[in-house]
């Protein structure tokens, strides 16, 4: 399977609980197939009849064979590939039409010609059948029964997209025993497959004008020729039909694929003494790509083992779990490049011929097949950079900083599904190049091809490719096979600065091998393999080094290198890149900045943000004012600690800003210029940590944490007096310091299906200010007031609230459009002196004054004109109501319904209901109501970052109140337009370079 679309879950199917042998037993089962169907291309059905031949070489009496059933993944919701399907966010199944669902029936099993019983499992697409005669070793039991396929629409691997037909995972197929037992399993789309070896002879019946390709060679004569060209359409299906015979030995699964407008191209390709036939079937088939199957056959049949079948087919179709998937002799590929091709082309070596058991050990197909790709495309280039892999081991290594590596040896079903990209395709096939520079090149290839030659066709279980590995290079590789392979943690080698030399430390869990690289006083290199247990050190004293460097070609999986060189250079670089152990970066950017206030904002920012995190990170950002001459910007700095338990860490961090912004308590002052509008600046230093609580399992969706901050605002005019002795106003604030303590509880479950999201605060804030008090003195004309200066005074007050936000998505049965539940409250512990720290309602020009702890990037905070008036905080808003309509000093409740449209209309009605402790006793509320409503529609243009908010409909006394009647707004601010009562999120926090790498959907 291709690493592009990388989905799992965790296991939902098992028949035994005893340990699993990691060593293959000397014996191996055989099944032997004859399998005659019909397409059924206007109903989309497969009406067969298989003859199963099944020979027990086991040492056991079996009484019952397991049969994989796997259409019926395709039957419902409640199958583990739907369940699975949910899990990771794919909702096209979960929503699928009944008659696009696929399933497997008219099922009658016979044992040499006795009816069989059917015994169900835990799984509908898994059943036992009972056999009315146990089979000893050596003998054999045929099974025979009619069967009818439904033939899904392209949900994950089986399926059709009109008349396109993609036949694979279709036939009633006994599960594997082994040395393990039973191998039954469920069909999932990630987490591959294991199944017997044996011989196919298959007939298949199709209209005379469709072409078929699949698993064998075609018996038809004449059938497949050189090439064929493609249909620009789908032609009307002949009357008339054809049957197609396909044989295939040694092979252990069987799959082909059907079109009417499918055209192909060819290519002979010498292997050793024999010719492959390459073959690629596509609408629009292009030559090019058969060189991309000659690069993977020739290569792993130099690196590997010689390709032992005649034709290797690649397929260009509809296929939704991945890239690309894997068939003896042929591959379906959902696009066409040279990656994916030789990719899917080199599984025939590891899924194909080796066979290992891919849902327990993916890594022993996925990883090395994974590596043999990147070395195939290399073509002789062993410089070629492989930036696939860099951005893999970037993810990496930000997943072991918080915790959320998970093992390559992994059982598939239990990675998450980042990780199975990550640690089965990304480290796991570096750690194949790992093995092989420990090794050598020489030694490394007898390895592997000894290895393929003992165990082709013989399912291989980790511990037999250990075995031959070690027999064939003589040392002892259980650093790999049992702690590399099955490690959690990071791999890390360090180099520090010694008086007698150089001190040199394994500060992973696990014993390994490393190299080092020394470089001497007169210029010569050597590098020398070391092996290091975990925690140890050792002494490296000869004074001629005047340089060490650890893995120097970047050959093994330390992927934190700040510490790999004994004397690492600062050096400046532009934007970003990846990190080099030889220098320690600072990145330079340039930084442009615009709000209300300071204007025009250019600065220069440093930082250390690479492709991968580190475990301390930090930005500096300044910026000049050119409107206000002075500096703003921003910086912020981050340390993460990882912790034991799955997903849990600590995160310590201190974010600092300062821009400009208009004071809303002082409206004009007086001075040199006469009246102005009270611009200040604020400066904002946040100190926090945030604990990060562990999961039972890295599956699980449910993501907890806590945070404590503390939120430090201090305040500066940007304005002088006229004079000392005479001032603006009665009271005239020369400075403010605010500081708020917040805990923040957040638990989020991230379903798609009925997903859901918590956020709770404690908040306590102290509020400090140094006030100039002034006397009224009339002036002589009596046109203008002044206020002699009295002196100062330092006023403080404080307050504490606790307040809450829930969200629920509720499914409709609209895909993607769950409707949306919102409910948010907040009580006042101790009010405070001033309704802006207490519980407010109403958003009119208010979007930075109830920001009062300067969290948000706002492009005009405290706006009293133009759009930014009407901007609002989706999080913090207790609703959509505009205008001063109440500030609470108890309690404050508030309740939205978001209702999705169907299609991709991004409109959605919402309705509001809002009730507080005093709303009784408002001079606007002539009615007596108890609550008030608020009744609009909402347009979506970035979910939770950019919305747009229309209130159509509200409390009439809300309405007579904004208008400025029943004791309301005075005109001058009244609210008596439709467009006064439009509001908007815009959400500008989010967008840093971790945060928006978060977001990144790559898996």
């Amino acid at each position: 399977m291709n690493k592009y679309v990388i989905i799992c879950l965790f296991s939902f199917f098992s028949f035994t609980s005893k340990a699993q042998s990691l060593k293959q037993a000397t014996w191996q089962q055989q099944v032997d197939y004859v399998i005659e169907v019909k397409l059924d291309d206007i109903n989309h059905l497969l009406a067969g009849d298989i003859v199963i031949t099944y020979t027990n070489n086991s040492p056991q009496t079996l009484s019952e064979v397991y049969i994989h059933l796997w259409p019926n993944a395709y039957k419902n919701n409640s199958t583990a590939f739907a369940k699975q399907m949910q899990e990771n966010g794919d909702l096209d199944f979960y929503y699928a039409k009944e008659s696009d669902r696929g399933s497997i029936d008219q099922l009658e099993f016979m044992a040499n010609g006795m009816p069989s019983v059917m015994k169900p499992t835990n799984n509908i697409d898994v059943v036992s059948v009972q056999l009315t005669k146990p089979i000893k070793t050596g003998e054999k039991v045929t099974l025979s029964t009619p069967f009818t396929v439904k033939v899904p629409k392209v949900f994950s691997r089986l399926g059709h997209e009109n008349q396109d037909y993609f036949i694979t995972q279709w036939y009633p197929k006994p599960a594997v025993y082994d040395v393990n037992g039973w191998n039954a399993m469920p069909y999932l789309n990630q987490g591959e497959f294991y199944s017997e070896f044996g011989s196919f002879k298959v007939s298949i019946t199709v209209p005379d004008n469709y072409v078929v390709v699949a698993t064998g060679e075609c018996e038809n004569e004449l059938e497949l020729g050189e090439s064929k060209i493609a249909s620009d359409t789908f032609p009307v299906s002949s009357v008339s039909t054809k049957t197609l015979v396909f044989k295939a030995d040694k092979v252990h699964d069987f799959a082909w694929f059907a079109s009417k407008r499918w055209g192909y191209v060819t290519k002979k390709i010498r292997v050793g003494e024999n010719d492959v036939l390459a073959r690629l079937v596509s609408p629009e088939p292009d030559k090019k790509y058969l060189n991309a199957i000659e690069t993977a056959i020739t290569y792993y049949s130099d690196n590997v083992g010689v390709y032992p079948y005649s034709h290797a087919t690649v397929v260009h179709g509809e296929l939704k779990a991945g890239g690309g998937m894997e068939y003896p002799m042929i591959t379906l590929c959902d696009f066409l490049n040279e990656e994916v091709i030789v990719h899917e082309v080199g599984h025939n070596w590891f899924y194909g011929i080796l066979a290992n058991n891919e849902r327990r050990f993916p890594w022993m197909d996925e990883s090395i097949n994974s590596y043999y790709e990147a070395e195939a495309m290399k073509n002789g280039k062993e410089d070629k950079a492989d930036i696939n892999s860099g951005i893999m081991m970037a993810l990496v290594k930000d997943n072991l900083l918080r915790n959320e590596h998970q093992a390559i040896g992994t059982s598939s079903e239990l990675l998450t599904a980042g990780n199975y990209g990550m640690s089965v395709y990304g480290i796991g096939a570096k750690s194949i190049g790992y093995l092989k520079a420990y090794l050598g090149d020489e030694v490394y290839l007898s390895c592997m091809t000894s290895y393929y030659e003992k165990w082709k066709f013989k399912h291989p279980l980790p511990d037999d490719m250990k075995a031959s590995f070690e027999q064939t290079s003589g040392k002892d590789l259980n650093w790999f096979f049992k702690d590399l392979i099955n490690m959690e943690g990071k791999l890390d080698f360090a180099i520090s600065n010694n008086k007698d030399g150089y001190y040199v430390t394994n500060k992973s869990s696990i014993s390994a091998p490393f190299p080092i690289q020394s470089k001497s006083t007169i210029g010569k290199k050597e590098v020398k393999w070391y092996m290091l247990k975990s925690g140890e050190s050792m002494l490296i004293s000869d004074m001629n080094q005047n340089k060490l460097l650890i893995d120097p070609k970047s050959e093994t999986i330390d992927l934190f290198k700040g510490n790999n060189s004994s004397n690492a250079k600062w050096q400046l670089k532009a934007f970003t890149g990846a990190d080099k152990p030889e220098t320690k970066e600072i990145y330079v950017v340039p930084a442009l900045g615009w709000n209300a206030y300071d204007k025009m904002m250019v600065g220069v920012g440093l930082h250390n943000y690479a492709i991968s995190d580190k475990a301390l990170q930090y930005y500096v950002m300044p910026m000049y004012s050119f409107e206000q001459k002075v500096i703003t910007g921003s910086a912020g700095l981050t340390y993460i600690k990882t912790l034991e338990k799955p997903s849990q860490y600590i995160e310590f961090g201190v974010n600092a800003k300062r821009f400009s912004f208009l004071n809303r308590r002082e409206n004009l002052v007086l001075s040199n210029d006469g009246y102005a509008l009270a611009n200040y600046s604020y400066l904002k230093v946040k100190p926090y940590l945030v604990y990060h609580f562990p999961k039972k399992n890295l599956r699980s969706q449910i993501t907890k944490n806590v945070m404590l901050a503390v939120d430090q605002v201090f305040f500066k005019p940007q304005f002088d007096f006229i004079s000392n002795e005479v001032l603006p106003g009665p009271f005239f604030s020369k400075s403010r310091s605010n500081s708020f303590i917040t805990l923040t509880y957040s638990a989020k479950n991230t379903r798609k299906i009925n997903g859901s999201s918590f956020v709770g605060n404690a908040e306590y804030g102290r509020l400090t200010e140094d006030v100039v008090i002034g006397k009224k003195v009339q002036s002589n004309s009596g046109l203008d007031s002044f206020y002699a200066n009295q002196g100062t005074n330092v006023n403080g007050s404080d307050f504490a609230k606790i307040s809450g936000v829930y969200r629920y998505g509720l499914d409709i049965g609209i895909q993607d459009k769950p409707l949306e539940i919102r409910v948010y409250g907040a009580v006042m512990l101790k009010k405070s002196n001033s309704d802006q720290y207490n519980n407010q309602l109403g958003g009119y020009d208010k979007a930075g004054y109830y920001d009062y702890k300067f969290d948000d990037y706002l492009m005009h905070r405290n706006a009293t004109y133009g759009l930014f008036q009407n901007q609002i905080n989706g999080n913090a808003n207790a609703s959509k109501f505009v205008g001063p309509i109440s500030s609470s000093n108890k309690w404050l409740v508030s309740s939205t319904i978001t209702v999705p449209l169907p299609g991709k209309i991004p409109f959605k009605p919402y309705v509001e209901i809002v009730l507080f402790d005093d709303i009784a006793t408002k001079n606007w509320n002539s009615s007596g109501t108890k609550f008030i409503y608020n009744v609009g529609v909402e347009v979506e243009i970035v979910k939770d970052r950019f919305e747009v908010f229309f209130n159509l409909a509200q409390s009439s006394d809300v309405t007579n109140y904004q208008d400025g009647t029943n004791g309301g707004l005075i005109q001058s601010s009244s609210l008596s337009k439709f467009t006064d009562r439009i509001t908007f999120v815009f959400d500008l926090n989010n967008l840093t370079p971790s945060k928006l790498k978060k977001q990144l959907k790559l898996f």
